[in-house]
């Protein structure tokens, strides 16, 4: 076991690559004659956040040169998986961050795969895609085999609905849509990823746009004849995840073709509708693989009652036994979810009959012209809508004097009066009533 003091570790962080010069001066000058305590050291670095956890971890255990690829120095692990581990990493030429996936050691070291990695690399260079994370820089190094890709801030799906739940069904259908888009490009290029699952789909923030990772050193279309890659093959393992996997990849990874990657995004709809993967209740991994081959999972519209019939056929046909029951294509595939997305939106969207008129005076634009009202109300008074001609508003009714009345109503007024006053005279009330 390495054993290292205060003086050891102020010796590695003289190298510039970990610390900044004028940081390292103020360790030297500063805290190094206070503290000799390696572990309150470390801890302060980290603190300061001169240092990560993993970089401390891997200077006190005397592995600091493993922080070192290239032009790159390791900063955190990012994630694992079958093939290696993919690190955040700082370009510290150019002062930018950027993940780097390093092969493992076993791996590295066979001439099959130093090959493979050169062939892929090449086609990987080749991609340029919004909804993939592409290849930057690739090296070859003794024991270490690796490949940086650009960094995003986000978190992968997986994560995703881990924290918060199944996905609304507008939402999974949006990502599953950019998801397609991304292997479409691919599989121009000769790519077929293999390994398409939750946690290999970055949510980037705050754009909320769907990033595939993990396309390097999946699979090029190559021959059959191709020894390097029979060889690879043979002494490999199977390649992808156990709940995501389908059935021809697990009979031979060779014969993965786009419409195995469909079945794996219909095993990833499921998960972001529901939550689980398709056979995630078994525990054992040949039982799972198995059930891929054999059996179908319950039905989405068990698990989720909202889903839409027409999402619930989608994930089943891509999630089919045999390739040719399945959507064949990204395009096909797109095309169905586009409009599946356009009808679970419309509710929500603004259509043309809702949408304001561009006219003079912002009429709304109603589909029968003759329900167009024919003035519009403004403070100023009301405009003619066909015309846009202002109305001048008429002045209120003014009330009438007596003496205002025409001469033809004073006559019949007076006459009127005059046949009341004979009535009451010849009825006893005249001038000699009381007598």
């Amino acid at each position: 076991m390495i054993c290292l003091d205060a003086s050891d570790i102020a010796a590695v962080l003289a190298d510039e690559r970990l610390l900044e010069p004028e940081k390292y001066e103020e360790f030297v000058a500063a805290m190094l004659p206070l503290c000799q305590d390696l572990p309150i050291l470390g801890r302060e670095l980290v603190y300061r956040g001169w240092l990560t956890s993993f970089q401390l971890e891997q200077i006190v255990a005397g592995q600091a040169e493993g922080l070192f690829l290239g032009s790159y120095v390791l900063i955190a692990p990012l994630g694992e998986g079958g093939m290696g581990r993919v690190y955040l990493a700082r370009n510290y030429k150019l002062d930018c961050y950027v993940a780097i996936k390093v092969m493992r050691d076993e791996q590295a070291r066979r001439p099959a795969v130093l090959a493979r990695f050169h062939r892929e690399i090449r086609a990987l260079g080749r991609i340029r895609h919004p909804n993939i994370v592409q290849a930057i820089d690739a090296d070859a190094l003794p024991g270490a085999i690796y490949y940086v890709m650009q960094h995003f801030e986000g978190i992968d799906l997986g994560r995703f609905v881990r924290q918060n739940g199944p996905l609304l069904v507008a939402d999974a259908c949006d990502y599953v849509l950019q998801v397609a888009d991304a292997l479409k490009h691919a599989s121009q290029n000769g790519l077929i990823h293999r390994d398409i699952k939750p946690s290999n789909l970055l949510l980037t923030e705050p754009d909320h746009m769907v990033k595939v990772l993990d396309l390097g050193l999946t699979r090029c279309e190559v021959p059959e004849s191709d020894s390097i890659f029979n060889e690879l093959t043979r002494a490999g393992t199977i390649i992808g995840t156990p709940d995501y996997m389908p059935p021809e990849q697990i009979k031979d990874s060779r014969s993965a073709d786009i419409r195995s990657d469909l079945y794996s995004l219909g095993c990833t709809f499921y998960y972001l509708l529901s939550g689980r993967a398709p056979f995630e209740h078994l525990t054992a991994t040949v039982d799972k693989l198995c059930a891929h081959e054999d059996l179908m999972p319950t039905p989405i519209r068990q698990l989720r009652p909202d889903v839409p019939p027409e999402v619930a056929s989608i994930v089943e046909r891509l999630m089919a036994k045999r390739r040719r029951d399945r959507i064949q294509t990204p395009d096909a595939l797109m095309a169905e979810l586009r409009d599946v997305v356009q009808m679970l939106y419309s509710p929500m969207r603004d259509t043309l009959v809702d949408t304001p008129a561009l006219t003079l005076i912002d009429v709304p634009m109603l589909p029968i012209l003759a329900e167009i009202p024919r003035t519009v109300v403004f403070e100023e008074g009301e405009i003619d809508v066909m015309t846009q001609a202002r109305i001048e508003p008429e002045p209120p009714p003014r009330r009438q004097c007596w003496y205002e009345f025409h001469p033809l109503q004073l006559l019949i007024a007076t006459v009127l009066a005059a046949l009341a006053l004979v009535v009451l005279w010849q009825s006893g009330y005249g001038p000699n009533a009381g007598r």
